[in-house]
């Protein structure tokens, strides 16, 4: 997953955010109370089915966050 950081990125709170799977992209059931970021990194142009994602589930333990998991998430033929 070299470069996921680098260029543009869409960040968001407790939403997974793809860009389209043929699978279930939601954050798993075991975890919900468990908040998590989503780290969308769209396609370039011409190729936009090379998305990623990174779901990082974050836990507090007093009053410190520490990650909880990490589960990348991409596009699958």
């Amino acid at each position: 997953m070299a470069g996921c950081l680098n260029g543009s990125y869409t960040l968001s709170c407790n939403v997974p955010q793809t860009g389209g799977a043929s699978y279930d992209t939601s954050w798993p059931k075991i975890y919900a109370n468990v908040n998590f970021y989503s780290l969308y990194k769209p396609g370039p142009a011409g190729n936009e089915n090379s998305w990623r994602t990174l779901l990082i589930g974050v836990e507090y333990v007093q009053n410190q966050p520490f990650i909880f998991s990490i589960t990348q998430l991409q596009w699958e033929p």
